[in-house]
């Protein structure tokens, strides 16, 4: 009685009938950034609301968060939009080695896509993001992107982090990005994560030599 039971829930869960050990790790990590983009999201509204978010250095070191979640989301979407014949270390590699590059991770995430799901057109914040980096965080980057910027016009800071109708448009975009990625994620990857019986067995032994491929 218990296996049939077994068996009719993870037919309800739409678990393949045979276990696919690449793609289970795929979904695993693909979930993991997935997870990270929400939070992210999460700490940047949370800080948000607190008399803190006046404070220009530690402004933009939550404002850093939210050009995280994006670029996450984008970790995430490589590995669901990962071929089949695509092994585990290329697939994490590929987005792991793309480091915070927000344009490369994009044209990555751009070619998996093609005739798998429709991705958002290039969003031109992603220029400010380059020259911001997420290294804005600490107090004296930002003092030598001012300092840089101290005679130009259109002056970094002050279109970016010092202006609310840009961060706004920033969070917004991260929040599309991280739903595009969840989009993606349960389409190809969600029901490769459902494990029963021997596939935990079998993860862990796959897992373990990806570990030692890192190494």
């Amino acid at each position: 009685m218990k296996n049939k039971l077994t068996k009719k829930l993870l037919k309800s869960l739409n678990k393949p009938k045979k276990f696919n050990t690449t793609k289970s790790i795929k979904g695993l990590f693909a979930n993991r950034f997935l997870t990270d983009g929400n939070l992210f999201i999460t700490t940047y509204d949370l800080v948000s609301k607190t008399e803190y978010f006046q404070n220009k250095n530690y402004r933009a070191k939550i404002i850093v968060e939210l050009m995280m979640s994006i670029e996450t989301s984008l970790k995430s979407l490589i590995l669901s939009l990962s071929k089949d014949d695509e092994t585990v270390i290329n697939a994490y590699k590929k987005a792991k080695g793309c480091s915070h590059d927000i344009n490369k991770l994009y044209h990555e995430v751009k070619c998996r896509s093609k005739n798998r799901i429709k991705i958002l057109d290039k969003p031109k914040i992603f220029v400010d993001i380059k020259n911001l980096k997420v290294s804005s965080r600490y107090s004296i980057e930002l003092f030598l992107i001012e300092y840089d910027n101290k005679n130009k016009e259109d002056k970094l800071i002050n279109k970016t982090i010092n202006n609310s109708k840009w961060v706004l448009e920033l969070r917004n975009y991260a929040v599309q990005f991280n739903n595009l990625a969840s989009r993606s994620y349960s389409r190809f990857m969600q029901k490769h994560t459902i494990l029963n019986g021997k596939d935990f067995s079998e993860r862990n032994k796959e897992l373990t030599s990806f570990i030692e491929k890192l190494k």
